[in-house]
C-alpha cells in the first residue's frame, strides 16, 4: 500500500489592519490570509518527473496569480514606507571620500 506524494505549500500573510480581504475571481469567495495547499506529484504511488513539473507550475500559478497577487493589490500602498530605512540629510562617508579624492587629483 503506497501513499500519494504531494507538493505542499503553506503560507501565512499578515496584512495591515483595515485591509479588505480580497475575493477570488474564480469562485467569488474570500481568499484566506493563511492556508495550506497540496498538489499531487504521483499517480498510483509512482512519482513521475512530468507530474512534479506540472505540480510546480500549477502551484506557481495558483499561489501567485490567484492568492498572492490579489493580496498584494488589496494591501496596496498601506505598507509603502514600512521597510524603508531612515536616512539623514548629511553626506554619507562614501561621498566625502569621493570629494577628497577629486580635490587631491586637482591639486
Amino acid at each position: 500500500m503506497s501513499s500519494e506524494r504531494k507538493l505542499t505549500i503553506t503560507y501565512t500573510l499578515n496584512p495591515p489592519e483595515g485591509t479588505i480581504t480580497p475575493l477570488s475571481k474564480k469562485t467569488g469567495q474570500s481568499i484566506p490570509p493563511s492556508d495550506t495547499i497540496a498538489f499531487s506529484v504521483s499517480k498510483e504511488g509512482q512519482v513521475d518527473y512530468k507530474q512534479v513539473v506540472a505540480a510546480i507550475q500549477q502551484a506557481k500559478e495558483i499561489t501567485g496569480i490567484n492568492i498572492l497577487t490579489p493580496w498584494r493589490d488589496a494591501v496596496g500602498d498601506k505598507e509603502a514606507g514600512k521597510d524603508q530605512k531612515k536616512t539623514t540629510t548629511a553626506d554619507s562617508p562614501d561621498e566625502e571620500d569621493e570629494d577628497e579624492e577629486s580635490n587631491a587629483e586637482a591639486a
